[in-house]
């Protein structure tokens, strides 16, 4: 027969489980908290979560609890499911999980000499941990080229206290945050290069 569970347990779906612990733990029980129907019914509302989530999976432990870990997580998923722009949504949640688990990159200032960010065309290294000035970037293997505006709007985003409403370049910031993650969680992560 059919799962009791497999309702409760979709993808994105936020739910209470009790386990049973003896010499395996099993469920025995799920409660449905939320089920995100927003996420599932819009495919780029979808991939932003599920790039989320896959963030999370990589880069925060998950035999260790981190209540405010989940919270973060809890009110991105509604963010993106509800904000006029998701991609702008999940621009903050990266950020606010860059944040929280202490590897925000530098963008408003080079990572070698503390110089503010005065380049049109800036370079940014995941190994320098962000914004490097011209005449040291060939010290970074990893570098790569971005815009003054992205670097800005990396800066200032964290600042907020929610997703802003509009944010110029947002994919080209998401694609500039795509080596950090990579960097950080030492794996490809599909579902964010996507």
């Amino acid at each position: 027969g059919a799962s009791r569970l497999g309702g409760a347990t979709e993808p994105l779906a936020q739910i209470r489980v009790t386990l049973a612990a003896r010499r395996n733990a099993y469920v025995t029980q799920v409660e449905p908290r939320a089920s995100r129907p927003g996420l599932r019914t819009d495919y780029v509302r979808l991939g932003a979560a599920l790039s989320l989530a896959e963030l999370y999976a990589a880069t925060t432990p998950y035999d260790q609890e981190d209540p405010h870990a989940f919270d973060l997580l809890e009110a991105s998923l509604e963010a993106i499911e509800t904000h006029r722009k998701p991609a702008i949504a999940a621009l903050y949640a990266q950020v606010r999980l860059l944040e929280h688990i202490g590897v925000m990159p530098a963008f408003g200032h080079d990572t070698t000499s503390g110089h503010a960010l005065d380049e049109l065309e800036p370079y940014l290294s995941p190994t320098a941990g962000g914004y490097v000035r011209y005449q040291d970037a060939d010290l970074f293997s990893d570098r790569f080229r971005s815009r003054y505006e992205v670097l800005v709007a990396l800066d200032r985003i964290g600042q907020l206290d929610a997703p802003p409403a509009n944010v110029r370049f947002v994919e080209q910031c998401l694609a500039a945050l795509l080596p950090f993650w990579q960097h950080f969680a030492e794996a490809l992560l599909p579902a964010t290069g996507a």
